[in-house]
């Protein structure tokens, strides 16, 4: 091919490549451009990975590269993770994202001339080497968390072993009656459909209460979904209608300013009778101003439009019929 043969800056950096990476870089070269193959892999920095992580890179060098700028295209991807129920849509973002990235370092070398190969791996390696790093603290949090766990059980077993001097057929029954409660006490939660915006994550789940008190014991139970714990901010409201007429509400914004007014403000506007709303923020990294509060408050107002609550057709018997998962 005419053209690498008479570009050395263009011939040593595909040389260099491949000294330097061996195997995860190759090149062919056709008649009117050169296809070039990268794997990218995390540095040796990380350890413990438990996923095999990598992604392979194709990039075409058309004749005027490197005054042009080289295409980049991810081939394949493997290991990345995941944080919404629909999976593809979720990995498909991320790879859609790193690919504008590596264009963008693409057009920026060839507006000064410069040969581009070395610093689309440079990003990439950064890029998956960080996802890596998030995968590991993931991995090692879970690890904790699951320590802690059976850490707790088994002391809580052990102390009622002993205090109550229960044989294990006493310990099973008291062990059934416990797993009733929570479960009876989560099926009285619902929970909406998630929103997704910028990484942030808004989810609402609705009780039907009679009291502040069942409110707040059954916020503790819903609280000990490891996912909700996990939430940076679970703002919530309640509004109980006494029969005499008087209404009982409470709110608390749990970090997020102002959210837990505005959100007892809708349960006002909607008329809700007898409810705890919770609303789930899993913070994604990007600040959304405003956006954030329009956010809580639709995902909140279709979980409550489920029980009748909102738009004049406010009505105690749907709520009450409401008891399963949505």
């Amino acid at each position: 091919m005419e053209f690498l043969k008479n570009d050395e800056e263009v011939q040593d950096e595909l040389e260099a490549l491949q000294a330097i990476l061996e195997s995860d870089f190759n090149y062919t070269v056709n008649e009117d451009n050169i296809i070039c193959k990268l794997n990218i892999k995390p540095t040796d920095a990380i350890t413990n990975l438990k996923t095999n992580l990598f992604i392979s890179l194709i990039i075409v060098l058309s004749s005027n590269y490197p005054e042009e700028a080289c295409m980049c295209t991810i081939e394949k991807a493997q290991g990345l993770s995941i944080s919404s129920n629909n999976k593809n849509d979720n990995v498909n973002i991320k790879i859609n994202k790193l690919e504008d990235e590596l264009n963008k370092v693409s057009k920026t070398c060839a507006e000064g001339q410069l040969v581009a190969i070395f610093e689309i791996h440079t990003v990439a390696t950064e890029w998956l080497t960080d996802e890596a790093s998030k995968q590991v603290a993931i991995q090692e949090q879970e690890q904790i968390d699951k320590d802690i766990a059976t850490s707790i059980v088994q002391e809580e077993l052990k102390e009622m072993a002993l205090q109550a001097k229960m044989n294990k057929k006493e310990l099973h029954e008291e062990k059934k009656k416990f797993d009733k409660l929570y479960q009876d006490a989560m099926n009285k939660w619902t929970h909406g459909e998630p929103i997704i915006d910028r990484k942030s994550t808004f989810q609402a789940h609705v009780a039907i209460i009679h009291s502040v008190e069942e409110g707040k014991e059954l916020m503790r139970y819903l609280c000990t979904d490891n996912k909700i714990a996990r939430a940076t901010h679970n703002i919530w409201a309640l509004r109980i209608v006494q029969p005499n007429g008087v209404v009982m509400s409470d709110n608390d914004d749990d970090g997020e300013t102002a959210a837990g007014g505005r959100l007892m403000h809708l349960l006002d506007m909607m008329k809700v009778e007898n409810a705890l709303c919770v609303v789930s923020r899993w913070y994604g990294g990007i600040l959304l101003g405003p956006a954030r509060f329009k956010h809580i408050n639709n995902v909140a107002r279709k979980e409550l439009e489920k029980y009748g609550f909102g738009g004049g057709n406010n009505s105690k018997n749907s709520a009450k019929k409401k008891k399963g998962k949505s």
